[in-house]
């Protein structure tokens, strides 16, 4: 009992009740998913009949870690380059073949944020879902060929999210053009970039010169104005 006892005792008792705690949610979650599952000789989908395949386990990736969940897998038998589908994953909205919305979602913020790299780490540390680097680097070009590829998701974002400024948040999250990660290459060459001095200011608008410039400034405009008002009082004395 006097191990448990401290800050590093109770640390390790958070981390164990969070692994248990996400233990029963991945559990409810495989439960839901299957529930979605149609097992039958035959499905229509979208307008073309797609026969039964096989049935087979799938791991996916969800916010509270990776399930595994057998599905049944369907395909057109009269296109022969059409590839197998599972209508569970179609109803879910499963993200190639692998994520789920919600852990989808959340992985393109981070990688928006921060390099693969990093947010592999950050996940690991989180303890939630535990993606890989190479899962995470193909992830938003994976969004960016379905949200291009597709008729029905063409002009907004896959799951209708929007930024809290207005702006339409996925479309941020796809382009790291618009939202360059820190460590990359784009980043990198900024740094690298010298920044161009401008001038400094001349004449009357000139700032922060030194103490001893102001100095002799104001010695000499005094000067200045002690000759012209002797200069004033001769010339008052020569016409008297």
């Amino acid at each position: 009992m006097k191990e448990k006892l401290g800050p590093h005792g109770f640390a390790a008792f958070e981390k164990e009740l969070h692994e248990r705690v996400m233990e029963v949610e991945r559990d409810l979650i495989a439960a839901e998913m299957k529930r979605f599952d149609v097992d039958a000789d035959a499905v229509v989908i979208q307008g073309k009949v797609h026969r039964r395949v096989l049935r087979q386990s799938q791991t996916y990736t969800t916010a509270a870690g990776e399930v595994v969940v057998e599905r049944t897998l369907y395909k057109d038998r009269k296109d022969d380059q059409s590839r197998c589908v599972s209508p569970m994953e179609l109803t879910i909205g499963v993200v190639g073949d692998f994520w789920t919305p919600r852990a989808a979602q959340q992985a393109l913020w981070v990688v928006t944020q921060m390099t693969p790299k990093k947010a592999e780490e950050l996940f690991g540390r989180v303890g939630n879902m535990d993606p890989s680097k190479s899962s995470l680097d193909r992830l938003p070009k994976l969004v960016a060929d379905i949200w291009e590829g597709s008729e029905q998701l063409r002009g907004r974002p896959p799951w209708g999210a929007r930024h809290p400024r207005g702006h339409d948040l996925d479309r941020h999250l796809l382009d790291g053009v618009l939202a360059p990660m820190d460590g990359t290459e784009v980043t990198r060459r900024r740094a690298r970039t010298p920044r161009r001095r401008s001038a400094p200011p001349r004449g009357r608008w000139a700032t922060g010169r030194s103490g001893a410039a102001r100095s002799r400034s104001a010695t000499k405009r005094a000067r200045c104005s002690a000759r012209s008002v002797s200069a004033v009082r001769r010339r008052r004395r020569r016409r008297r």
